[in-house]
């Protein structure tokens, strides 16, 4: 939900684009670091990596839910709660994608991994913007706490969910990270289907930022436009008379 609320939140604090845009920058900035994440990932505990970074993200929209009060939000802090929220969603994401293969048997992991990808997708992408700008309509301030209580209840819900046996991989012959990092980035580069499935993605999502991120100017420049003709329209107006 707060994916909808943010770029709303920056143009109520400023009406420039790109500052607007930045925001959407920053919540989708981890992205980039998910090759790092994920060998950082493969060397800890997981379940335990996955319930607090959504406890920690439980409690980020707070700190921006209330704009009204002078100084209570500025750019700067929405830009660092909007990545800090993003780095818990890579996070989260990425661990749930390391787990699975640990807790399924093989001839089930295809079919898990859909489920796991379709309800990711169904209820981040679509149902949740969706009852986002619902709720945002109804209090500006009301879709970063349901956000808060569902971070909170998913990090909960994880702790009881994932089995205490799922841990960290051992690295093969004492590997470090850094060569682990280079390894994965290796494997990508010499591979020609994923090469082109990461440029396909890379370039879906530039489109789709592109497209989004000022989304939010305009219609709050078309919503007040309206509102001024209808309120040169009515019949109380000086113009009408």
């Amino acid at each position: 939900m707060v994916v909808v609320a943010f770029p709303l939140l920056a143009s109520r604090l400023t009406s420039d684009p790109r500052a607007i845009a930045g925001v959407v920058v920053a919540a989708t900035l981890p992205d980039l670091a998910a090759v790092l994440l994920g060998a950082v990932v493969d060397r800890v505990d997981r379940r335990r990596l996955a319930a607090s970074a959504e406890l920690a993200r439980a409690v980020m929209p707070r700190s921006v839910s209330q704009p009204s009060s002078p100084g209570s939000a500025t750019l700067v802090l929405l830009y660092g709660v909007a990545f800090l929220i993003g780095l818990g969603r890579t996070l989260t994401e990425t661990t749930a994608q390391t787990i699975l293969p640990q807790i399924v048997p093989n001839s089930q992991l295809g079919r898990a991994n859909g489920l796991l990808f379709s309800t990711e997708t169904a209820s981040e992408h679509m149902l949740g913007q969706a009852l986002g700008g619902l709720a945002l309509a109804a209090a500006l301030a009301l879709p970063f706490a349901v956000d808060g209580i569902t971070f909170a209840l998913s990090g909960t819900l994880l702790v009881f969910a994932v089995p205490a046996g799922v841990r960290a991989l051992e690295s093969e012959g004492g590997e470090s990270l850094r060569r682990t990092i280079a390894d994965g980035f290796q494997f990508v580069r010499t591979d020609r289907t994923l090469r082109l499935v990461t440029a396909l993605i890379i370039g879906f999502a530039f489109c789709q930022a592109a497209a989004t991120s000022t989304l939010v100017l305009y219609l709050t420049v078309r919503s007040e436009r309206a509102r001024r003709g209808s309120a040169s329209c009515s019949p109380s107006s000086p113009r009408a008379v």
